[in-house]
């Protein structure tokens, strides 16, 4: 890979490295209250997990364009590509943070206070 390859993706790990971060301890933590509240942390575990997986492929992505491109010499379709990339993006990463707040919301039962 050439140098400029290299940085850009060097750069992109590490804007992108506490959201990827944020996604690790939220699948870590839905697998700890599996037991508890097993329909929230089943979406917790969907929702992080799409992040996650959103950031690594959009990172591979735009890696491949930038690459693709600087060996070309231009960058015009890179721009495109990369806009077309984000509103994509965006969209699969509003409806995982909605299915985070519908796991919020849903929440964990609690038993019903029986007077005594």
């Amino acid at each position: 890979m050439n140098d400029a390859v290299v940085t850009y993706l060097t750069q992109q790990l590490l804007y992108q490295g506490p959201l990827m971060i944020a996604c690790v301890v939220g699948l870590v933590l839905a697998i700890f209250c599996w037991g508890r509240c097993r329909r929230s942390a089943v979406l917790i575990l969907l929702a992080t997990g799409v992040l996650l997986f959103t950031t690594v492929s959009v990172l591979g992505v735009q890696t491949y364009l930038f690459s693709a491109q600087f060996a070309r010499g231009t960058f015009g379709a890179f721009r495109q590509l990369s806009t077309v990339l984000a509103v994509i993006v965006g969209i699969v990463r509003a409806l995982a943070f909605g299915t985070l707040i519908l796991a919020i919301c849903l929440g964990c039962r609690r038993p019903p206070v029986v007077p005594a």
